[in-house]
């Protein structure tokens, strides 16, 4: 079977809105899996996974605390946060 696991993070900005760093979003689910065995591409994190797969496979912003500005010149004068 092919599984992919999808993971979230928050990106961290200083006061001039400058990336500082990221980290792991509590909701997003990383840690051993309950089903999938390791593959040999994840010997490195075994210490941390033992016989399971770690997941998440990638994480990307997902958390409320770090929007991300879209501009949509149909709606609410036009710069959202997403």
């Amino acid at each position: 079977m092919n599984v992919v696991s999808a993971g979230g993070t928050q990106v961290n900005r200083g006061s001039s809105g400058a990336y500082t760093n990221q980290t792991a979003w509590s909701s997003g689910g990383g840690g051993a899996s309950a089903h999938e065995s390791r593959p040999s591409f994840q010997n490195a994190i075994q210490s941390i996974v033992g016989t399971k797969r770690g997941t998440p496979d990638l994480s990307f912003d997902s958390s409320g605390g770090s929007p991300v500005a879209v501009y949509n010149s149909n709606c609410y004068g036009g710069w959202l946060q997403v």
